[in-house]
């Protein structure tokens, strides 16, 4: 006679860069070894990896493409999949910056913890009187492959823009080469670029504010979290 099998949950949440609705269930021991060797080494891509991997499996939605995702989506995906698999609560050691630098260790709830869109963030910039850009965010495949070197920078942006419009005309950057993209890339001038540039700056992020007073000094401090591994060990 088999061993029986527990039954899972399964909930519902908003992406936040479409507002589409998925389902999901929390993950497992099995999923949760996979993230806990992820996170051990620290490495940024080794931890990216190993959250696609927990959240495709955990992801009942058939038509989510985990792969056209940013990476603020997958970030708000895991934290809610970690709180309903292990709770809501739990507990940073908060180092004081500056001549104090005591540690504190704080209990916060997860599910508090949102994606936080700048208010001057836009998808849709004007280069000038003629000529407009739609960007789209990048996914987490070009986020993880991605070269902080110029030419990083141009594939990031290049990937990234989805529709050009010219004073009437709509393109299609999907109609178009990368050496076309490239070519309209380099015939901007630095206020134009910066533009585009900014669109990546401002991007939406999963971050929070922890109010926690110091043991050390009894001071009261607010600091900004952001980015998934710093929910997790030490801020």
């Amino acid at each position: 006679m088999a061993l029986p099998v527990m039954n899972t949950a399964k909930y519902e949440m908003e992406l936040p860069s479409t507002g589409d609705k998925i389902e999901y269930r929390p993950f497992l021991v099995k999923e949760e070894k996979v993230l806990l060797q992820a996170m051990e080494g620290g490495d940024e891509k080794e931890i990216m990896r190993g959250l696609k991997q927990v959240i495709s499996q955990c992801v009942l939605t058939k038509d989510y493409k985990i792969d056209r995702s940013p990476v603020f989506d997958l970030e708000y995906i895991f934290l809610k999949l970690r709180s309903k698999a292990v709770g809501e609560k739990t507990t940073l050691a908060m180092k004081h910056l500056g001549d104090c630098g005591g540690v504190t260790n704080v209990e916060f709830d997860i599910s508090a913890v949102e994606v936080v869109k700048s208010e001057n963030h836009k998808d849709l910039i004007k280069l000038s009187d003629e000529v407009t850009v739609r960007m789209k965010y990048p996914s987490v495949d070009i986020m993880g492959s991605f070269k902080s070197d110029i030419d990083g920078v141009f594939d990031m942006m290049r990937s990234s823009i989805h529709e050009i419009y010219f004073k009437e005309e709509l393109f299609s950057v999907e109609d178009h080469s990368k050496q076309e993209i490239d070519d309209f890339l380099n015939s901007l001038n630095s206020d134009q670029f910066a533009k585009l540039r900014d669109f990546f700056e401002t991007m939406p992020k999963v971050k929070h504010d922890i109010k926690w007073v110091c043991e050390k000094c009894g001071e009261e401090v607010v600091q900004t979290v952001e980015g998934v591994s710093s929910f997790f060990g030490s801020a």
